[in-house]
């Protein structure tokens, strides 16, 4: 079995900008969280030094658990605060 370093290379980058974009997003949402949003601001630092180092799977997949971690863990406490993320104009929502 062969592995083709330039063709991992390629998708690492894509997965990493991935990941700095999603959390940039988190950073930038100005209802966010602050504390969850600097916890993703450090996040991005790891990032951004990883890009400047050979990468290897194993950090990249470490990020992108934390950036899902931390999306969940913004979902839920939107929702704690009320912020369903959906409505229908002009009606409370009736869920049990």
């Amino acid at each position: 079995m062969r592995i083709d370093p330039s063709g991992k290379r390629a998708e690492y980058i894509v997965r990493m900008e991935e990941l700095m974009a999603g959390l940039d997003a988190i950073i930038a949402d100005p209802s966010g969280f602050e504390d969850i949003q600097v916890r993703a601001m450090n996040s991005l630092v790891s990032a951004v030094r990883m890009c400047y180092r050979m990468v290897v799977d194993v950090d990249v997949e470490r990020l992108e658990v934390e950036l899902e971690r931390l999306k969940e863990e913004n979902r839920r406490a939107a929702e704690a605060r009320g912020e369903l993320g959906y409505g229908v104009e002009g009606q409370a929502s009736s869920r049990p």
